[in-house]
């Protein structure tokens, strides 16, 4: 009853479960998920990561350790509201933002609306889906129209965590999902409002700092002629990719933090 009345009725937003690792002194990287997954989704990286730099992951709302309220209808701006009110609590001067996946939406849509002390912007594996209409390519046409009904089809019919956890074989992104009854809801609100529903293409026309974007040339959902529109709508963003997939493995995180260290001149505040 009180989460309700503070949370929905007073719109007061919740405050997400962070984890910290690495020397606070060095550069700090905030760390955003994936879709069904949660902070531990970094495992590969953040050994190699937390000798060089000050890591924060952040479970986004819903997932993980985070409220789950099962009211709320997990529109982008419910989650941007936790996270600027969870980053805000960081009290953090200056940082780099990272997300993955459904991370890497809700990232440039925040770094749009909230730039503040965000010095770079980086994002692994965005699931760029532009309108039907707009897209050229006749197989990416195609690609995107079957990623789009599987996900309307997984919130429509009797798909579960567990069953969805099963169908790994022929989605291997589906392994990041955590079967879990109470999280479920909450990932498939969010699918709908802020995968399918996307404004990813618009909201990067706006982001000022620098942007670097990296995807798997075996990406299972990611559609690399989608990415580069990115690029089309801000030129100053650099595309990088690698011989993987969608799920943040160890090759891919291998080949993602040799390249960060070869930046980290330029991430220093």
């Amino acid at each position: 009853m009180l989460d309700r009345l503070w949370h929905q009725l007073l719109r007061r937003p919740y405050r997400l479960h962070v984890t910290k690792y690495g020397d606070p002194a060095l550069p700090t990287l905030v760390l955003l998920h994936g879709i069904g997954a949660d902070g531990n989704n970094w495992r590969y990286f953040l050994p190699l990561l937390s000798t060089s730099y000050h890591c924060i992951t952040i479970d986004l709302l819903g997932h993980g350790k985070s409220p789950k309220p099962q009211w709320c209808e997990y529109y982008p701006e419910d989650h941007l509201a936790s996270l600027r009110h969870t980053i805000r609590r960081l009290r953090l001067r200056k940082y780099t933002l990272i997300g993955h996946s459904l991370g890497s939406l809700l990232s440039t849509k925040y770094a749009s609306s909230f730039p503040g002390n965000i010095d770079r912007l980086i994002l692994l594996s965005p699931p760029v889906y532009p309108e039907i209409t707009h897209i050229r390519s006749h197989i990416a046409r195609r690609r995107t129209s079957v990623l789009l009904a599987l996900y309307r089809s997984t919130r429509r019919s009797f798909m579960t965590p567990e069953l969805i956890s099963r169908l790994a074989f022929i989605l291997p992104a589906a392994k990041s999902i955590k079967a879990d009854s109470e999280s479920w809801l909450p990932a498939l609100k969010t699918l709908e409002h802020c995968i399918e529903q996307q404004t990813i293409l618009e909201d990067i026309k706006t982001v000022s700092m620098p942007v670097d974007i990296w995807y798997g040339a075996l990406d299972e959902v990611v559609i690399g002629t989608s990415v580069q529109l990115l690029h089309a709508r801000q030129p100053h963003a650099r595309i990088h990719t690698y011989g993987g997939r969608h799920l943040l493995t160890e090759q891919y995180a291998t080949a993602f933090t040799s390249w960060l260290l070869k930046q980290k001149p330029a991430l220093i505040p």
